[in-house]
């Protein structure tokens, strides 16, 4: 058997006792019982961020960990995937029923869960207490003041501290380069050279840290995690994509009504998302889901965290490798999954169900768990559960997870779900391009004639596929060393599942950057088994840490400028809705993403629809292209039936001018003139003007009194 294997245990539910997990459960129990106690006291003052914060702890980490405070045999680890899915569970599950029934009363659930869940934690403190966590606790005090390394480390500051030291530097720098006005390269333009020194220093306290304890390692990529991810939601102003709006626009009405009601029925089919969102903002007491999108990444990223360092645990030895993959897992994903997103939450399902399939032996808590993650993913995402279940079965076929069944914990959710909203999901299922080889191919945009793509487009490509080719050859390093290993086999088998069903079906031409989502904490895994705490090889990991860290960022925020949702967009948007009556229409005179909203009423005319953006059409001059535009509208567009309608916009944004500049389609000079050709026109009117962004009215009656 190979080395590798012999040397990395797994953890299992019932590696600990009570005595060893006596802590981890009071600790859990009181930060739970005072997030909760914060959250109620703050709600009868009205301090709305404490009621917040309190009640978010509570939800994220009380609830999911009240059903397991009793049980001292689970460790830490294992504690926190089951918290995980069970929080996830807790808020999708009952949202979703609540709404089906159209019955939406999330406080009165809330109630209830507060109710079940505060006394498992006032009866799992009471138990660590006997089983001598105080007495524990008070130890490791007296210990630590009498050590004489204490004076040492505040000497030479371990680890911890510098890692610790480096996440101060960065957050100081995010909060003083607040309502950054996102460009090309983003905040790592602007946000200047002390932010950098402080993610020198947490990389620095990861790679040297293969001596730390395991809390030392978690602090460091904890605090990597949140360098990446809370920097943006500080320095922004908006979310960091637009499609999020349209998320917490469905929450939104959800919120107000008791109902989803999209003009897509995909969302209404998988509302899990959605309907956990709007609870869970309910019972924070948030009336605006936009604060929780803007802050989701770190959020989702810790609950990743949690769950990715469960499912290393089973797959690789010693603490310092596994958190090695988790960082390594962490600094290859510049995919930006993360945002606020259904699939965000099925990814952190789908690595915490790979976790629970790969614990030895079969409990009953470790099953309920796992079907658990397979209900809630199953209402929440189209993709995510069916590449979960194959991942299972090729780890059931390389006898890898037992029993072999486990992977219907999973399937059998997702299929009923799908089976049962089949009316509306085979609309979205098509086997025409079954094994094209176009199905791997990402979006494209062509250029304008005479134009050319920015170096940004190319560099941000580059530097997603440099990260994954990067931890790809060191994982195929690893296979080769390990190539009479199963186990190892299995691993490299496994981010095939991702690409199989991008052969199927291409998912709107993104299942390329699913399918390299799933494959990614596998490439992690086999990676860091190449860097051996023992071994020299472990001094290339600082610089490959850099590297990484600099593709990460290259990729996820070199184009910030067209990605990042502008709080004017968003604005002028929900003017439009909230003055274009029942049935409107909004043209979107550029290329690129803006913020739209999914209810009923909204007519989205994109740019190509009325030609806007044609060579033809660009090739003339700012008032032509006015004319033009009027023109397709009227006799293209708007037919007979249709001018009578309330409303007519056509939003111009800086975000479709950084888009179109940067892939070569048309000039921002050219695009300004645009719109204030559109000002001068006699046939639009400024409807909203705001930072920038402007949402013209068309005045179809004095149109048609012109044309007549």
């Amino acid at each position: 058997m190979n080395a590798v294997t012999r040397s990395a245990p797994t953890s299992s539910v019932a590696a600990g006792t009570a005595p060893e997990t006596a802590v981890t459960r009071l600790v859990i129990g009181v930060l739970s019982l005072t997030g909760l106690a914060v959250g109620l006291l703050a709600a009868l003052v009205d301090a709305e961020v404490l009621r917040a914060l309190g009640l978010l702890l509570f939800c994220t980490l009380g609830i999911g960990s009240a059903p397991w405070q009793r049980d001292a045999r689970i460790d830490l680890s294992t504690r926190l995937a089951y918290s995980v899915v069970t929080s996830l569970g807790v808020w999708t599950i009952p949202s979703v029923l609540m709404v089906a029934t159209q019955v939406w009363h999330p406080l009165a659930v809330f109630a209830v869960v507060a109710t079940i869940t505060a006394p498992l934690h006032v009866l799992g403190i009471q138990r660590s207490l006997e089983a001598g966590a105080g007495v524990r606790v008070q130890g490791w005090l007296a210990d630590a003041a009498a050590d004489p390394r204490l004076r040492t480390a505040l000497r030479h500051p371990p680890t911890w501290a510098v890692a610790a030291a480096g996440g101060l530097l960065c957050l100081i720098a995010a909060m003083t380069h607040r309502h950054i006005d996102p460009g090309f390269g983003g905040y790592l333009t602007q946000i200047g050279v002390v932010w950098y020194v402080g993610l020198a220093l947490v990389l620095l306290s990861i790679a040297r840290g293969r001596h730390s304890p395991e809390w030392a390692l978690a602090l460091s990529v904890v605090t990597l995690l949140l360098v990446l991810t809370l920097t943006p939601s500080l320095v922004y102003d908006g979310t960091r994509s637009q499609s999020a709006f349209k998320h917490v626009d469905l929450i939104e009405q959800i919120m107000t009504t008791g109902a989803l009601d999209a003009v897509m029925d995909i969302y209404d089919v998988f509302p899990g998302f959605f309907t956990a969102v709007a609870w869970l903002s309910a019972a924070m007491g948030v009336d605006d889901p936009n604060l929780l999108a803007i802050f989701w990444p770190p959020l989702i990223g810790l609950l990743r965290l949690a769950v990715l360092r469960h499912l290393f645990g089973h797959l690789l030895a010693g603490s310092w490798q596994r958190w090695v993959a988790v960082t390594l897992a962490v600094l290859v994903d510049s995919i930006g999954a993360d945002y606020f997103s259904p699939q965000s939450v099925g990814f952190v399902l789908g690595i915490a169900a790979f976790g629970l399939a790969l614990a030895p032996g079969a409990p009953a808590a470790r099953q309920a768990v796992l079907f658990v993650a397979g209900c809630t993913v199953a209402m929440t995402h189209q993709l995510s559960p069916f590449v979960i279940a194959g991942v299972l079965v090729v780890l059931a076929v390389l006898r890898q997870v037992r029993p072999w069944h486990t992977c219907l914990l999973v399937l059998l959710p997702a299929l009923g779900w799908v089976a049962a909203n089949w009316s509306v999901i085979s609309g979205f299922v098509s086997l025409d391009g079954l094994g094209s080889i176009s199905n791997f191919r990402p979006p494209e945009t062509d250029e304008m004639s005479g134009l050319d793509r920015m170096p940004i487009v190319t560099l941000s490509v580059v530097g997603l596929v440099t990260g994954i080719l990067l931890v790809g050859a060191f994982a195929l390093a690893a296979l080769v060393r390990g190539r009479r290993d199963l186990r190892t086999w299995a691993l490299a088998c496994c981010p095939g599942v991702g690409l199989a069903l991008v052969a199927a079906n291409p998912y709107g031409q993104e299942a390329i950057f699913r399918a390299a989502l799933f494959g990614i904490p596998w490439l992690a895994a086999l990676a860091a088994r190449w860097f051996s705490a023992d071994s020299p090889r472990r001094s290339l990991l600082l610089p490959v840490l850099i590297t990484l860290s600099a593709t990460f960022l290259v990729s996820s925020s070199g184009l910030d400028g067209l990605t990042v949702t502008r709080p004017a967009d968003v604005a002028a948007v929900r003017y439009a809705m909230a003055h274009g009556g029942d049935d409107y229409a909004i043209v979107s005179i550029g290329i690129g993403d803006l913020p739209f909203t999914l209810r009923p009423g909204l007519v989205r005319v994109g740019s190509w629809a009325v030609d806007v953006q044609s060579e033809e059409a660009v090739a003339l001059q700012a008032d032509a292209r006015v004319q033009w535009l009027t023109q397709q509208l009227w006799d293209g567009y708007l037919l007979p039936t249709d001018r009578t309608r309330e409303a007519v916009y056509a939003l111009w944004s800086p975000s479709q001018s950084y888009y179109q500049a940067a892939y070569g389609l048309q000039r921002p000079e050219s695009f300004a003139e645009f719109r204030d050709a559109l000002e001068r026109s006699p046939f639009w009117d400024v409807a909203f003007a705001r930072d920038g962004t402007v949402m013209f009215q068309f005045d179809g009656a004095r149109y048609a009194a012109d044309a007549s």
